[in-house]
């Protein structure tokens, strides 16, 4: 088998029932994990990328662990009880594809957005007249009677209120003698175990002078035979039941006066919280706006189905992330523990440098007086004359994880991402030198995004992505045609393997598409608005899938969304009346919630699931099914526990940005496009020609560069660079993809494809380190760090 294919065989009924709940048990365990982790303790974001921290350390304990576990249980009861590998590719990508949902994949920005204005709206800033009366009351905690619940939006920004005495469970678990219930424990668990063994030992006497009389030898003392499992088993029931009574002692002496009537959700207890909160008005939004987002996803979904043979047979993407679960979770050989990854020595070379780094900068963390390894060096102070001081922010940042991904990429994909943006650099640099820009007056005049970056390079960013995106369908014209005709001429429909899947991938697109315009309709969004932000969201949607796909970029961001071309092209021709404000309004807040933040993005994970549901063969509509049931899962279970963690601590105490500040900064934007109360037409629209150029410039660059690719084998440059030139994640990625770019030309340069061969588990083990440690600091500081107190492997 090759390094990292997996051996189809061997991946037939891999969607076996225990793998899927597994994979249900993992994923309600992050969803509920997650927003306490991410927004309370500010850790390491249990996902974060497209190649989740969480979701790799928990494969890497299933791996080890949990199958060291099941072999030794295996040989007791005589029979294989280990996960086969292709079940563990199926618990971790399930894992993976809900990974973003209860974080910056929706959550982090579903609510928040959704019910600032209601929050921080003031007669000066006039957010009630403009924005409240625009967003339906049915996405804002609600009742039909009373319409907005201002007191749960209250609740929601500061903390529950206590309105008379209660307990916290937070203070029981604190007042319990441990000391005392450890010895308690001792204590009665030996008496116990020891009248249970004399009662077997006296049994076995019996039964050994009942044998004397009959004539048979005594095969052994009075011990010999106990069957010491039979013992074991009621021993470790005792033992949790012992434990229960043993806290019910210790809680039944009483809780100190001082701990009762406490005054906010910080002090109480979570089922405290959970009783108080109003869940009488949170229902409607989790309603309302679940039916968009699974229509949303079910596009996702569709459209993956539509291009999934074309990704996985006719262009055979590379699928990187997938190689290192692929190599962790295969079948080790006939007599050795571990497979041949974990046994090769380069991998655990390449591994040793992110793990010893990652273990000295960590415990700097919680030991400042510690060395540093050096991951960030700054070059902006060294640019300082009149022309170079433009290519800032120009920093060098070591992410090892990058650097091993980049060596197993094609050159040609590898060296685009950091030449194009050194190019974008040079080009910008020259127009600033030259005066045709302005560093204050050339941002957006209404949807800059947080991310950073200027307008003019944002839009040419845009353009190109675009005709990547037509070059991409163009590419799958013929296969997108076919599965057309097989899905609506029933005569065609009975081919095997991916032809069955047309039909529901069509239908399901449609059935999304159908949904998500009348939501959007139902919700005061013009029907063209809505249509025309729902291909710029797959636009985008699109190419960052493929960016994963192809190049295996583990962070993937944009310095734009999908709203703001819309709305520059729409009032550039339209003029300022092309939108209305509610829709306006509204759809500014739904891309906010779906496109803010690329970097958790459902659909990449859905094309990796499609992958692994190419090895599965016949077996893949199980696949399907299941990635459904866990998103299922992770829906509701989020979006509760990211409310109880809300309600608890208050939004704007444990997230300025979250709650206040990128909310406050996003709808001051918005507002600016608005017509004032009295009808005024806004003074900040107005046609903006030259961002309809750049994007002009950014499709005719990209049509050659795509040309040049085509047509000569020796162009050295691949599109994909392009779509990432100006992305914030490409300040942190280009000099490590330049590392491994390097290393690759070098190697195949000097040693041929066999060192090649030998290299790469080198590299894999810098991914394979990074990760392994996140995990190790994501568990360290979330049991023993204070809140805020984390250590990132990665940019976050």
């Amino acid at each position: 088998m090759a390094h990292g294919t997996p051996d189809k065989a061997t991946l037939h009924g891999g969607v076996t029932l225990r793998a899927v709940l597994v994979a249900v048990v993992l994923v309600a365990f992050l969803s509920i994990l997650s927003p306490y982790n991410d927004e309370y303790r500010h850790n390491t974001l249990l996902a974060g990328n497209h190649f989740p921290i969480a979701a790799f350390f928990l494969l890497f304990l299933l791996t080890l662990v949990g199958n060291g576990l099941l072999g030794l249980l295996g040989r007791v009861v005589r029979r294989s009880l280990k996960f086969e590998p292709v079940e563990l590719l199926v618990i971790w990508i399930l894992t993976v594809v809900a990974s973003g949902v209860p974080s910056s994949g929706l959550n982090r920005y579903l609510t928040p957005v959704a019910y600032a204005p209601f929050y921080h709206k003031t007669p000066e800033n006039e957010w009630r007249e403009k924005l409240c009366n625009r967003i339906h009351d049915q996405l804002v905690p609600s009742t039909a009677q009373r319409g907005v619940d201002y007191e749960a939006v209250e609740a929601y920004h500061e903390g529950l209120r206590d309105g008379g005495p209660y307990v916290s469970g937070l203070v029981l678990w604190k007042h319990v003698d441990w000391a005392g219930v450890t010895r308690q424990y001792l204590l009665w668990s030996s008496v116990a175990l020891g009248l249970y063994v004399l009662a077997l030992g006296a049994r076995r006497v019996v039964g050994t002078a009942s044998a004397s009389e009959r004539g048979e030898a005594d095969r052994g003392g009075w011990l010999a035979g106990i069957r010491w499992g039979a013992v074991l088993r009621p021993m470790a029931l005792w033992a949790v039941v012992l434990v229960v009574l043993v806290l019910f002692t210790q809680l039944a002496t009483g809780i100190p006066d001082e701990h009762t009537g406490l005054r906010g959700g910080r002090d109480m207890g979570w089922g405290e919280v959970v009783l108080r909160m109003p869940w009488g008005s949170l229902w409607r939004p989790f309603v309302f706006w679940t039916i968009l987002v699974l229509a949303v996803y079910l596009v996702m979904f569709s459209v993956c189905m539509i291009l999934a043979r074309q990704w996985t047979e006719r262009e055979n993407l590379q699928f990187p992330l997938l190689q290192l679960p692929h190599e962790l979770v295969e079948t080790p050989e006939k007599g050795s523990l571990v497979n041949r990854f974990l046994r090769s020595r380069a991998m655990w070379v390449g591994a040793a440098l992110p793990i010893c780094v990652h273990l000295l900068n960590g415990m700097r963390v919680h030991f400042p007086k510690l060395p540093q390894f050096p991951m960030f060096f700054n070059i902006d102070a060294s640019l300082t004359e009149p022309f170079w001081r433009y290519f800032r922010p120009l920093n060098i940042h070591l992410w090892f994880s990058f650097i091993g991904v980049a060596f197993l990429l094609n050159k040609k994909v590898s060296l685009s991402f950091w030449f194009f943006f050194i190019f974008m650099r040079l080009q910008f640099a020259m127009l600033f030198w030259l005066g045709y820009l302005r560093t204050p007056a050339d941002r957006s005049q209404l949807f800059w995004n947080s991310q950073g970056g200027y307008l003019p390079e944002q839009r040419q960013v845009f353009g190109a992505q675009f005709m990547w995106f037509l070059f991409i369908l163009w590419l799958a014209r013929r296969q997108i045609w076919a599965g057309l005709r097989r899905a609506f001429r029933p005569r065609e429909r009975g081919d095997a393997g991916w032809y069955t899947a047309d039909f529901w991938a069509w239908s399901g697109l449609v059935l999304g598409v159908a949904v998500a315009l009348a939501w959007c309709r139902t919700y005061g969004i013009s029907l063209w608005a809505a249509a025309s932000y729902l291909v710029l969201f797959l636009v985008t949607a699109t190419i960052a899938t493929r960016l994963i796909c192809q190049a295996g970029l583990i962070f993937v961001q944009f310095n734009y969304t999908p709203v703001e071309p819309l709305f520059s092209t729409g009032f550039t021709l339209g003029g300022a009346t092309a939108f209305s404000p509610t829709t306006i309004v509204m759809l500014s807040v739904v891309n906010r919630v779906f496109a803010m933040d690329i970097r958790e993005v459902l659909m990449p994970s859905l094309m990796q699931g499609m992958k692994i549901g190419d090895e599965l063969r016949a077996r893949r509509w199980r696949l399907y099914l299941a990635i459904g049931l866990v998103l299922l899962v992770a829906l509701p279970l989020s979006f509760f526990a990211f409310q109880i963690v809300v309600y608890r601590y208050g939004g704007i105490d444990i997230g300025w940005w979250t709650f206040r500040s990128q909310t406050g900064y996003f709808y001051s934007r918005v507002v600016r496009a608005l017509p004032a109360v009295d009808g005024t037409p806004p003074a900040a629209v107005k046609p903006v020609w030259w961002e309809l150029f750049y994007m002009g410039v950014g499709m005719v660059l990209m049509a050659a560069v795509i040309l040049l690719h085509r047509r000569f084998v020796w162009w050295p440059i691949h599109p994909a660079g392009y779509c990432t030139a100006n992305a914030w994640a490409m300040y942190n990625m280009w000099f490590p993809f330049f590392v491994g770019w390097l290393s690759k030309v070098l190697v195949l340069r000097y040693g041929g494809p066999d060192a090649y061969k030998r290299w790469r588990d080198y590299f894999l083990g810098l991914i394979f380190g990074d990760m392994l440690m996140g995990g190790v600091w994501t568990v360290v500081n979330f049991f023993w760090a204070e809140a805020g107190q984390r250590y990132n492997v990665l940019p976050m």
